[in-house]
């Protein structure tokens, strides 16, 4: 099957089409004005925690405070893997995974807000819905860094496989491969496009992305400003060459020299 990614960038938005076999597969659309928070990191402040409504607002230097539902702290690996799955999607972004840096991550179902969170307490957050209208953005504390063919999860100690790989040997392999590779203590998510991805394509992900997250936990140390953004996620060209630039794209074209 023979691919094209073709991308029209403008000043005023940027158009991505992948074309298989002379038809239009997936077409994606950004406006600079419209850009998105989502899958920004941030280091912010609890300003209030609501017992009643299980959830705290979060100054992280926006207009509206954030908000961050008591799941969002906290959630089961099972449920982890399930919500995970759910949000892959090619050029898309990536939520949930780990916990809150500092704590334990190995507390029990059933936690309340309160026992979690108190006013005043600094938190590292990811935009996991933009703010809509009067709403502030929503956030989680399970902070997801996708790569090509992994997705980071760098405070759950848990391995998934995508469901779309149903092949029993494949996932088992991949499985093996991750476990071997990962460094104790952290999660991984393996993506539908890394089926048959080789063990040192798989190696090269991961350790660009511990590089990242290394990088991310050097400007969070030395953020004395807070609420700070201290990762901002990738542009939707960027993320277009990332998750669907495969071995069957023939022709990447643009027509914008700076892009």
């Amino acid at each position: 099957m023979s691919s094209e990614i073709l991308i029209n960038s403008t000043s005023y938005e940027i158009r991505i089409a992948l074309v298989e076999n002379g038809h239009l597969a997936e077409f994606h659309l950004q406006r600079p004005t419209e850009k998105g928070l989502v899958g920004n990191i941030y280091k912010g402040k609890v300003v209030r925690v609501l017992p009643g409504m299980q959830a705290a607002f979060v100054d992280i230097g926006l207009e509206r405070t954030g908000f961050l539902y008591v799941d969002d702290v906290y959630i089961s690996n099972a449920d982890l893997d399930a919500r995970m799955m759910k949000r892959q999607s090619p050029c898309g972004k990536l939520e949930f995974s780990s916990s809150l840096p500092d704590t334990d991550v190995n507390r029990t179902p059933g936690m309340n807000i309160e026992d979690l969170l108190t006013e005043g307490q600094e938190i590292t957050v990811q935009v996991g819905k933009d703010p809509i209208g009067t709403k502030g953005a929503r956030l989680t504390c399970h902070i997801t860094l996708p790569c090509r063919n992994l997705v980071f999860m760098p405070l759950t100690e848990h391995i998934g496989i995508s469901r779309k790989i149903q092949n029993e040997e494949s996932r088992a392999i991949l499985k093996e491969r991750i476990e071997s590779l990962r460094p104790a203590g952290t999660g991984f998510i393996v993506r539908t496009v890394a089926e048959n991805a080789t063990l040192e394509e798989l190696e090269a992900d991961m350790e660009f992305l511990l590089l990242l997250w290394d990088e991310i936990q050097d400007i969070s140390g030395r953020t004395s400003t807070i609420p700070a953004m201290i990762y901002e996620d990738l542009d939707i060209t960027f993320r277009s060459v990332r998750d669907l630039f495969t071995n069957e794209v023939s022709n990447l074209i643009l027509d914008d020299k700076k892009t």
